[in-house]
This record gives structure tokens, sequence and C-alpha cells, in this order.
């Protein structure tokens, strides 16, 4: 069994030796050394919610670029739908020069055939030729019209026919110009022009210039005609 340890003996003026105070006094500092540590540990957390919270703010100030449209793709991009063609069309298929034995003077005929798109009810298709330096007496006429085919014919008088013949096509409106009363509502169609009727001898008057008349094309050549074989005489 072991003595206890006696106690050190007190110094000669009756205070407790320094190894005894060194003992009192050790829980004392390290109560004081964990209460400092605390104390630096709340500085450090209260500086850390600082600084995040100004880096929040300033995060929260600064105004974000803005985000370009996205490009559709060629697969889903709309297909752009062509214009509708306003207005009548008239084509110019074929056109062919050749005599007319029964005029009493030097004629020929010019054949035409095409086709229309768009044809209002009241007009028509006209075919017009013209000959070298002249700008009166307009040879033209007005075409035979298959509305429901879109297709047309046109069969011109040409006297005195000087080459090189040339030639265009159009249309021409029977109410051109009409005019109308006040407070007169027009009528919803007008009948086509007739073939010898008042629009044909605007056409022969003034030709591309008469009132109502829009051309398709610009004039270009009328193919001559093709001269015929001789017959071969039998031996």
């Amino acid at each position: 069994m072991i003595a206890a340890r006696p106690p050190e003996p007190a110094d000669e003026d009756g205070e407790p030796s320094r190894g005894a105070q060194r003992r009192a006094s050790a829980p004392g500092r390290r109560r004081g050394l964990l209460a400092r540590l605390y104390s630096w540990q709340g500085l450090l957390g209260a500086l850390i919610t600082a600084v995040a919270a100004v880096v929040v703010a300033l995060i929260a100030r600064t105004p974000e670029a803005p985000h370009p449209p996205p490009t559709p793709s060629p697969a889903t991009a709309s297909p752009t739908t062509p214009p509708p063609v306003a207005g009548p069309v008239v084509g110019i298929h074929l056109t062919r020069e050749h005599d007319d034995p029964a005029a009493p003077a030097p004629a020929v005929l010019v054949d035409f055939e095409g086709t229309v798109t768009g044809l209002d009810p009241g007009s028509t298709v006209f075919a017009l030729v013209r000959r070298p330096d002249e700008r009166s007496s307009w040879p033209a006429a007005l075409a035979e019209v298959d509305r429901r085919d879109g297709t047309w014919k046109a069969v011109v008088h040409v006297p005195r026919p000087q080459p090189p013949l040339v030639m265009t096509a159009g249309v021409i409106s029977s109410d051109f110009g009409a005019a109308q009363p006040p407070g007169v509502v027009p009528p919803p169609s007008v009948a086509a022009p007739s073939p010898g009727g008042p629009e044909l001898e605007r056409l022969q008057e003034d030709g591309p210039a008469a009132a109502g008349v829009e051309t398709s094309a610009p004039f270009r050549s009328v193919a001559p005609e093709t001269p015929r074989p001789a017959a071969s005489v039998p031996r």
C-alpha cells in the first residue's frame, strides 16, 4: 500500500511553496486560453459571414448578358411561300405566218396559239402585229379563249405585209374607263369583248397604247412561212 505524499513544506514566511502555487494556477490558465480561443472563433465566423454577404450582393447587382434568340435549324424552318401572281398572265407558244389566198391584195395571216391564267370575266386575249416603220392601222384580232383549259387561239389578217413582221399578245378589258354614276354599284361580272366590238377598234387604231390594254411581252419576230417542197412532175 502506497503512503500519501506529504505536503510540501511552507516557506519561512508561512506562504505555500512555488510548486504548490503553479499547480493551483494551471486550471485557471487553461480556462482563459479556451475563452480567448472561443472569442477568436466567433470573430472569424462573423468575418466570413460578412464577406459572403458582400459577394452575394455584388453578384446580384451584376446584370446578366442578354442571350441571343435560338437559330432555327434548316429542318424546322418554315418554308417560304412565293407570293401569288397578281393579274392575268398570257403566254405565246406558237406563231406562224402564211399566205391569205382569200384576200384581193397581197396579204398574210399570222396564226397565234398560247395559254392564259387569271383572266377576268370582262376581259379577253388579243393578238397584235406590227409592220416595219408603221404605227397606224395596226393588224389585230381578239382571240378565241377556252377559259376551262386556259388556252387561246387567234388569226390576224395583215394586209401589205412588209417583213420582218413582229408581234405580241396581251389582255384587253371591255369595261376599262367606263364611267359609273355616283352611288351606282358596278355589276359583279362584265361580258367579254365581242370579236368586232369597240375593243378591236381601239386596238387597230392605237395598238399597244389603246385604253385597257396590257401587253404580256415585248414585240418579237413572227416565224416566216416554211416554203412547201416543189411537186415533182412525172416524166
